[in-house]
């Protein structure tokens, strides 16, 4: 997170930074849009789709197309096929040709009423469309290296239709057969294994008819593809990358964990994999981590490491590969109605991943992982006002693509952790498995999902779906007890709600009691308790050792934010030295704990540093270490180094320097050549400052200087020369450009380009901001990403100070000309933010506008929120 300021202007003027103007932004606006009413009354009549797609990839520009969409209609009237943007050349519906009209093909074709037919209709389409650079529809990427040309599609949640026309929604399920052209020396992958001819210098692909699933998860990928193969029982697997990042593959690891979660879903499930063939494709530009296209799952090559990956490296390619195949399952095989239910998509398939490396791989701190990633983000979410139920109303395809959120994807799967959990993890599977096989090739609905449970539990969860899949917002419980002789003699359970919270919900948690003897602390084996309303007693705990610490949700098992009583954090010091490696996750638990004190301004950022600086040294976990550590030396958020610049522009402070020496220190002491190492430094890089660090880092990536066991890999070496680049180092323009000719790969270009957008002056900052606001840029959004990330580092916040006005102005073009994954980035990193009155008075004024895009207005609401909570913990700071 980042945060974020505005100095008033563009709510009532508009800025014409590059030729845009306030028409334009509100009428060239992309209305490629499907509202639910309109998907509901296409699903009431149309039934029996079929797709056949002729596609031709050997033009530089263009693909071409022929398709062939055959439906059956139970009554006839006016509909449409969704489509953005193509130039069609041929148009016919039942063998009847229809005149081209431009007005036809900006985003849909029109069916009208006069050429359709009750029973089988058939339409035909020819037309071009030009390749995408944005990630979304067909992406299109030249290997830097070496020339080679690679494709591949992105289709969620409404990308289908910028590659063939179709109706794009999920309940309305197809089969597809292609027949695809590719240059010669190319592969190509989609849901079904193809046949291959080559004919003329050109590859045909002729791929078979497929299952029936929903648009949105079908795909084409084509390309100069390495390959490996090996095999699950019948199931053929296969594996891709780009030719030159194969040598950072490790096949026989991502195959491992492939049969590894086949096996496990196979057999909790109950139901063999359904879909014939499991491809896996690491591609580059791709917007989010992965995309569980039918057969053909894609990647991200972020998931590729340069140098020795670390095991938080490995874990998370493991999650994000069982996450994905999970998918296979829930949203593919069962796919919900509309995206109202993408929870049952998205929550399910982040709870089954985590469970299937628990259980079925190497990675057993997974939950551990899924608290510190997912738990924590949805806690987050849930306590700012764009918080909505998990299970929400969603009026149209463009407020789906904004709840593509912590709520969906970390508080759904919570809940669903806590709600096996409350019915019982065999009734809680055993439902599952019911849900599955009656809907399997079907869509489904949040009834659907809890009726088979329901069966199973012997109970009723109505109720509990109000309370927790209906109802947003967050509650905090906290101890309350009291003891006699050594002996507790009264025990409650005290419920509170948060940020956006009116009920007391009903909970099942795992209870902790920490006491202290002579021999040292006692923890008792965890206890299930039930609670729920404003007070519970648990007298269950009655007579048990008084305790000096209890936590409340030792295990993770409940969704809530833990309070620390007064007696408890009096004795967090001791409590965190001696917690044992069994006691990881309520450890991590505890920590979090404490840093949401500090985000509720209870505790003061510095209060909470020196804490930290004094008992961080003791522990070895790896795990632990990656979650405190950043709350010290992020350079985004809130941490203890971003706190440092609250006040001034620049602040140089002996505080600063006693943390740079505090992670040098650790660097050093740490165990050579191990991924905590790695941290430390990291941290280290981070923290460094001009004047006093910039020549130790500056030693280091010269070879200079070395840190016994840490190799400085090629990915390390422009981190370093990034921060660098934030500084007025004379030489840092010429290392970029030498560093540039040694690391000539995408990655390297982007590096570079993030060290160019990072030099402190305003004709950097002037030109690459014109290059993220430029209508058609010259960059994909992967590239106008890093540029964004990358144009006012912390310590530029005087200079970003100087682009308000064209920030705030280029908010109309990116509304216009770019796609809502960008649209987060852009505000999150470039609006600029002084935790003020000033920033958040600002963002109101903004947010008057109306006609916003779901996903910007919800990214700068959240901005506002983050700066009203700023404000707090800058209040708490200045009192002490």
């Amino acid at each position: 997170m980042n945060y974020f300021k505005f100095g008033l202007i563009v709510a009532l003027t508009c800025f014409t930074l590059l030729s845009t103007n306030c028409k334009g932004s509100e009428t060239n606006r992309s209305k490629a849009n499907l509202s639910h009413e309109t998907a509901k009354k296409r699903k009431e009549i149309i039934s029996g789709l079929h797709y056949i797609l002729n596609i031709d990839l050997t033009d530089k520009e263009n693909l071409k197309v022929k398709t062939k969409i055959l439906f059956q209609l139970k009554s006839i009237e006016n509909i449409h096929l969704d489509f953005e943007n193509g130039n069609v050349s041929d148009f016919s519906i039942n063998s009847e040709k229809v005149i081209p009209s431009q007005e036809y093909y900006e985003n849909s074709i029109p069916l009208p009423a006069n050429f359709l037919k009750i029973g089988e209709n058939t339409v035909n389409i020819e037309y071009t469309k030009s390749y995408s650079r944005n990630g979304t529809g067909l992406h299109k990427f030249i290997d830097p290296e070496d020339g080679s040309i690679y494709f591949y599609t992105q289709f969620e949640a409404f990308h289908a239709n910028k590659v063939f026309p179709c109706f794009d929604q999920p309940d309305l399920k197809a089969d597809f057969q292609l027949n695809l052209i590719t240059p010669k020396d190319f592969s190509a992958i989609s849901s079904t294994l193809p046949k291959l001819t080559v004919d003329s210098g050109v590859n045909k692909f002729n791929f078979p008819v497929s299952k029936i699933f929903s648009t949105y998860l079908f795909s084409i990928i084509a390309g100069p593809y390495s390959e490996w193969k090996s095999q699950y029982k019948s199931i053929p697997l296969r594996l891709y990358s780009r030719k030159s990042m194969a040598k950072f593959v490790n096949s026989e690891e991502w195959f491992l964990i492939t049969k590894q979660g086949l096996q496990f879903f196979e057999e909790y499930f109950a139901i063999p994999y359904p879909f014939g063939k499991y491809d896996q494709i690491i591609v580059p530009e791709f917007n989010s981590g992965a995309m569980e296209n039918v057969g053909a799952v894609t990647f991200s090559e972020r998931y590729l490491s340069r140098g020795v990956p670390t095991r938080n490296q490995r874990e998370s390619i493991a999650n994000v590969v069982l996450h994905e195949m999970a998918h296979f399952w829930f949203g593919n095989l069962v796919t919900m109605e509309w995206w109202n239910g993408l929870w049952l998509n998205e929550s399910f398939a982040t709870y089954m991943a985590s469970l299937a490396q628990f259980q079925a791989t190497e990675f057993k701190e997974s939950w551990i992982t899924f608290f510190q990633k997912m738990k924590i983000w949805a806690y987050k979410e849930d306590q700012l006002s764009t918080t909505h139920p998990i299970e929400s109303v969603v009026p149209d395809t463009n407020q789906a693509t904004a709840n593509f959120d912590g709520i969906t994807y970390g508080k759904g799967a919570s809940v669903l952790k806590q709600l096996a959990f409350y019915v019982g993890e065999n009734n809680f599977r055993d439902g599952v498995r019911d849900y599955l096989k009656q809907n399997s090739f079907k869509n489904a609905n949040l009834v659907d999902f809890l009726q088979p449970i329901e069966k199973r539990f012997g109970k009723e969860l109505k109720y509990w779906s109000k309370e927790w899949l209906e109802k947003e917002g967050l509650n905090e419980i906290q101890a309350d007890f009291q003891c006699s002789n050594k002996k507790i003699t009264n025990f409650h359970i005290l419920q509170t709600n948060s940020t956006n919270s009116t009920i007391f919900r009903t909970h099942k948690t795992k209870l902790q009691l920490i006491s202290e003897f002579s021999a040292g602390l006692k923890v008792s084996n965890e206890i299930d308790v039930v609670y729920k309303d404003k007070s519970t007693e648990i007298p269950q705990l009655k007579g048990m050792d008084c305790p000096i610490f209890v936590s409340l949700n030792s295990k993770d098992m409940d969704y809530v934010k833990f309070i620390m009583d007064p007696v408890s954090l009096n004795n967090l010091e001791k409590v965190l030295e001696n917690l044992t490696e069994k006691d990881l996750l309520a450890k991590t638990v505890i920590w979090a704990s404490y840093w949401d004190m500090v985000l509720d301004g209870k505790v003061s950022i510095n209060t909470y540093k020196d804490f930290v600086l004094k008992n961080i040294a003791k522990e070895n976990n790896e795990k632990i270490l990656r979650f405190v550590l950043p709350t010290i030396h992020s350079d985004s958020g809130v941490s203890y180094y971003t706190s440092l610049f609250w006040e001034d522009y620049r602040k140089e402070t002996k505080e600063l320097t006693e943390l740079q020496n505090f992670y040098k220190k650790n660097l050093l002491l740490s165990e050579k050549g191990s991924d905590i190492q790695k941290l430390w430094f990291y941290g280290y890089i981070n923290l460094s400052d001009e004047n006093s660090k910039y020549n130790d880092l500056l030693q280091i990536l010269e070879e200079k200087k070395t840190i016994e066991g840490l190799k400085i890999d090629q990915d390390i070496r422009w981190t370093i020369l990034q921060k660098l680049s934030t500084g007025n180092l004379p030489i840092v323009k010429e290392l970029v450009k030498a560093e540039s000719e040694k690391d000539k790969t995408q990655r390297g270009k982007d590096f570079a380009i993030a060290c160019q957008a990072s030099y402190n002056s305003k004709e950097s900052k002037q030109k690459f901001l014109q290059k993220i606001l430029a209508p058609k840029s010259e960059y994909s959004n992967t590239t106008l990403r890093v540029i964004a990330n990358s144009l006012f580092p912390i310590n530029q916040k005087n200079l970003q100070s100087e682009f308000t006005r064209e920030i705030y102005s280029g908010l109309n073009t990116i509304e216009v000309y770019r796609d809502d994954s960008f649209i987060g980035n852009y505000v999150k990193s470039l609006v600029p933010s002084n935790c003020d009155e000033k920033s958040q008075n600002d963002i109101s004024d903004y947010l008057i506008r109306k006609n916003m895009r779901p996903s910007l207005r919800k990214n700068l609401i959240q901005l506002k929120d983050h700066e009203i909570n700023c404000l707090k913990l800058r209040k708490k700071q200045k009192s002490e």
